[in-house]
């Protein structure tokens, strides 16, 4: 009886009419995470920098100047700060406490964290579709339960949830998706990924600005999430490779055969055998990460590259004050910029593969950076929008290098792991962007040297330029880490005994 691993099965029978569907709910998905993750953005948006003189042409197309919060918060309207305005007003603060507001940008990602990290690991443990849908229930619950609590210290838990669910659908779609697809559409789909939750993003950023009323636009992310959780209850089909990491390969058979009906491979797959892949039953997937010495090491410098890239991406992405005029439109603006980033990440990808695509875009971020330096506004607001093209690319190509490098049986734990790290220095850059109250370059300055230190993290990782995702330690250990694979034998030997 011939052996079929289920990668080799979906490498090997195209691409069905189920995976079309499949992917076009994931990028759907993609796209609520990012209406989700602009509702933070549009909850902390502060005026950092603004026009000392609102009526003056200047306001509109010259770099803003800063202003500290003066008597009022009511002067704050003329600057189209609104949601600081309303939230002040409904929480009760004043110029003295209004800057609590920040809070609710560091709380997300705090959530955005856990979820990732602990989430992803019961995606391991309970299967992809499990915690795709019930984080996909709660999204729906939480963002219609934030618009009643009357206290803000009572409406920040909400965000922590809602930041942990939010963090857990986006991270468990992309696993979700790259696991029922073949090989060679991982690049196209980190960057379709990323461009749908750059969509997401911008039409919500658009409908603020034409309708800015904070409750209101906590709500229609509720809205569109709900059309996921019929399709993904009675549609929807586990991760094949997720069954065969838990040695379920009648699971795993019956999977693909949905995934693949009208391939002519079905017939293959009848007469043939499903691989097991696990190789650590019984085991916790942390002590997976931990169980061989190129796999951890692999994990800290990918948990480096994340802190470093994650910073620049999202200082870069919510550095709307600094091009000039509204910042929800600028907003919006910096959205569209992720479009052509995933041309951008898909051509670098291809073209020196995603280990040397990750080095030089962030390089060429870092050196973007510089030109806010210059007394010319238009190369200021022109190095702020290069910049962020070449992060945003940068991120999403990490996205797809994680999701190469890394083992089956491991994979969502050190995907989520790494990308709550990575929360780290997105937490960071909201305290960075408070030292632009010093000095306006502080903050860019500070993001290019993020670009820097992830593109030289980068460089010293393994290259996975034309390989298959690992589907064991074992497997990884012998690509990547030379002797270390003696150790993924012995720990094979103590595990099967």
């Amino acid at each position: 009886m011939v052996e079929y691993s289920v990668q080799h099965v979906l490498d090997s029978s195209g691409f069905t009419s189920y995976q079309k569907w499949h992917l076009m709910f994931t990028q759907y998905a993609s796209m609520v995470c990012g209406m989700h993750t602009f509702v933070m953005v549009f909850l902390v948006l502060e005026p950092l920098v603004v026009c000392r003189n609102p009526d003056s042409p200047l306001c509109e197309t010259e770099l803003n100047l800063h202003q500290y919060c003066s008597a009022t918060i009511e002067e704050k309207k003329q600057y189209a700060i609104v949601s600081i305005t309303q939230l002040s007003e409904f929480f009760g603060f004043d110029c003295s406490t209004y800057w609590n507001i920040s809070l609710i940008g560091v709380t997300y990602f705090i959530g955005s964290s856990f979820g990732t990290l602990f989430l992803g690991g019961l995606a391991d443990k309970f299967g992809r579709k499990f915690v795709f849908l019930w984080s996909n229930i709660f999204l729906v619950v939480l963002s219609l339960a934030s618009v009643f609590p009357t206290n803000f210290w009572a409406f920040l838990p909400f965000r922590l949830a809602h930041g942990a669910m939010s963090g857990a659908l986006f991270l468990t779609g992309f696993i979700y998706e790259t696991e029922l697809l073949p090989t060679y559409m991982n690049s196209v789909v980190g960057c379709l990924n990323q461009a749908a939750f750059a969509v997401g993003y911008m039409f919500l950023a658009l409908g603020a600005y034409l309708w800015p009323a904070w409750s209101d636009v906590c709500l229609i992310p509720a809205l569109f999430s709900l059309p996921l959780i019929p399709w993904t209850i009675f549609r929807a089909e586990e991760s094949p490779q997720w069954h065969a990491s838990k040695n379920d390969v009648d699971g795993a058979r019956n999977a693909l055969k949905n995934v693949i009906a009208g391939s002519p491979f079905v017939t293959q797959l009848n007469e043939g055998r499903i691989v097991p892949q696990w190789t650590g039953a019984g085991k916790a997937p942390f002590y997976i990460v931990c169980s061989t010495k190129a796999l951890f090491l692999t994990f800290l410098r990918m948990s480096l590259l994340w802190i470093f890239t994650t910073c620049c991406y999202y200082g870069l992405s919510t550095s709307a004050e600094y091009i000039g005029g509204s910042v929800y439109v600028n907003t919006a603006v910096l959205a569209f910029m992720e479009i052509p980033a995933q041309f951008l990440a898909e051509w670098a990808s291809q073209a020196k593969g995603h280990k040397n695509a990750v080095t030089l875009l962030m390089l060429a971020a870092s050196f973007s950076c510089c030109g806010f330096l210059t007394p010319f506004s238009f190369l200021a607001k022109g190095s702020v929008l290069a910049a962020q093209l070449c992060a945003t690319a940068g991120f999403t190509v990490i996205y797809i290098y994680a999701a190469e490098v890394y083992p089956t049986e491991a994979r969502s734990i050190c995907i989520g792991a790494t990308s709550s790290f990575g929360r780290i220095g997105a937490m960071s850059s909201m305290s960075i962007r408070r030292a632009g109250l010093i000095n306006a370059n502080i903050p860019v300055m500070c993001w290019g040297l993020c670009g820097l230190g992830s593109s030289v993290v980068a460089y010293n990782l393994p290259d996975t330029t034309g390989m298959k995702p690992p589907e064991t330690v074992e497997e990884f250990c012998h690509r990547f880490g030379g002797a270390a694979a003696e150790e993924a034998n012995e720990e094979q030997t103590k595990l099967t005994v």
